[in-house]
């Protein structure tokens, strides 16, 4: 479709945004939020989920995945309704996996030396920056080895707990023992 019919279909290139963002927040937001809903019962179980979820679409539907990314960089800080709309999707999904962290840190899953916003943030960074250097189409990487490898690390960094550092005497480096 010429870029004219598309935007005389539509009115606007404001009106051809709004549309695109309703399908993306349908196809991706909404879809995401109903598996972790539906997963479980553990919190790992909806951790994975949401991160299956996404993975999974971004396989099926790089393109629009990128888009959103796009789109999502491009106008979160604006100060006009898409800005809004992206901040609002933004904080749903981040609401929607602070949920998660903080049913497994009562439940004893999930570690609690670390505030459940950052490790929300932490859970979805992960994810997005996984989104961004893996394609369906790369050849150098296992897509489901990749996917199975990221979970891994990313639920076990959850789950377990650090031990503190104990404090090192002084004049002794790392890696020497006293």
């Amino acid at each position: 479709m010429e870029a004219g019919a598309l935007e005389s279909h539509f009115q606007s290139k404001g009106k051809i945004l709004w549309a695109l963002l309703d399908r993306l927040e349908h196809q991706f937001i909404h879809q995401m939020v109903e598996r972790v809903a539906l997963a479980g019962p553990s919190a790992k179980d909806k951790i994975i989920a949401f991160l299956d979820e996404r993975l999974l679409a971004g396989r099926g539907y790089a393109n629009d995945v990128l888009l959103l990314a796009q789109i999502s960089i491009e106008f979160r800080k604006s100060d006009n309704d898409v800005g809004e709309r992206i901040a609002r999707l933004n904080r749903h999904i981040l609401r929607t996996v602070e949920g998660v962290v903080e049913q497994g840190k009562m439940r004893g899953q999930f570690r609690t030396d670390l505030a459940t916003p950052e490790l929300a943030a932490a859970v979805i960074a992960v994810h997005d920056g996984a989104i961004l250097i893996w394609s369906p189409d790369d050849t150098e990487l296992d897509g489901k080895r990749f996917i199975r490898t990221m979970q891994s690390t990313l639920v076990r960094g959850i789950e377990e707990q650090i031990k503190p550092m104990r404090e090192r005497p002084a004049g002794i480096a790392p890696g020497q023992h006293p």
